[in-house]
């Protein structure tokens, strides 16, 4: 008779031990995304900065304007000549890609650069327009965490 009110006892705490330890491993694999996540973002940053800085160099050492392919119009960055269109940041994408390596020499460094989760040469996920006052501006369509990545330059 002394046994039962222990081991209901004890049956208790392993149940609530078993509970402590399933959200313990969700809360890890929760903090987990987020970080990887977070690289992901750092990376795009470092992305679309890297191809800002193309851009503007190649400006600068031919003493050049904007090209007239970089429109108004948000174009994603890619050499897919269809199924380009998709939502930017809340904003819809022309249906044509923007091929920068017919514009600047990419080779020098390396590739392309594309979004490190859903990106490849095609479609990147980067998206660039010029903006009303003739400035460039150079989004990361697919960051996550609600984040957005913008460059204006």
């Amino acid at each position: 008779m002394f046994f039962k009110p222990k081991s209901k006892i004890i049956e208790n705490l392993l149940a609530i031990s078993a509970v402590i330890i399933f959200l313990n491993i969700f809360y890890s694999i929760k903090v987990y995304k987020d970080q990887v996540a977070k690289a992901d973002n750092a990376r795009r940053l470092l992305d679309i900065q890297i191809i800002s800085q193309k851009v503007y160099g190649e400006l600068i050492s031919s003493r050049s304007r904007i090209p007239d392919s970089i429109e108004t119009n948000l174009k994603v960055i890619g050499t897919s000549r269809d199924n380009c269109s998709i939502d930017c940041l809340g904003e819809k994408t022309d249906p044509k890609c923007l091929d920068l390596n017919q514009i600047y020499n990419f080779d020098r460094i390396n590739k392309m650069p594309f979004d490190p989760v859903s990106g490849n040469e095609k479609i990147t996920f980067y998206a660039v327009k010029r903006n009303e006052n003739n400035r460039l501006v150079i989004y990361a369509c697919k960051a996550q965490l609600n984040e957005k990545i913008i460059i204006k330059r």
